[in-house]
């Protein structure tokens, strides 16, 4: 996939991120930087991907009330790991999809999580947090197989070829 593609996708998931704003389950709004993430880890190169990774955690926060750059360092590291093993992993299978997109929704929430603890403004370890947290990635895993397909095809559709991938 070319920077530009990657780039246009980051915008278009923010943009519907912000579309979904008025869809509030329990206080927790879909995330869909763990799509993003998921597409450019396994469609393109490591350069990229971080790219496409930083991007979409940087329009996240500009988005949110969050520190500029907090949601940074777990996508970054989440696409450059999923990167790494990309030749192992088959990006067709949704259950994988699903349990990759649970793992990068839950380290952002962890990492957000860490950093008010070690902050000015504490925030306990509850039953409530957890239950949001897993709120967050339930919902991360019910849009990412659709996004994703739909991603893939625009792509296709648009001729950006992904780089290959060799499954076992």
């Amino acid at each position: 996939m070319t920077k530009t593609f990657l780039l246009c996708s980051a915008l278009a998931l923010m943009a519907i991120q912000c579309s979904l704003a008025a869809f509030v389950l329990f206080g927790v709004k879909v995330d869909l930087v763990p799509v993003m993430v998921l597409f450019a880890a396994l469609s393109s190169s490591w350069q990229r991907a971080l790219l496409a990774a930083v991007f979409s955690a940087l329009l996240l926060d500009a988005l949110s009330s969050a520190p500029l750059g907090l949601s940074i360092p777990p996508a970054a590291v989440a696409s450059v790991v999923i990167n790494h093993f990309r030749t192992i992993l088959y990006r067709d299978n949704w259950l994988l999809q699903c349990l990759l997109a649970a793992g990068v929704s839950l380290s952002c929430s962890l990492w957000t999580w860490l950093m008010l603890v070690l902050g000015a403004t504490p925030l306990p370890l509850s039953f409530g947090v957890i239950a949001k947290m897993g709120l967050i990635a339930l919902l991360a895993v019910a849009v990412t197989p659709p996004l994703l397909w739909l991603l893939y095809r625009l792509g296709r559709r648009l001729g950006q070829e992904s780089v290959e991938v060799d499954t076992f």
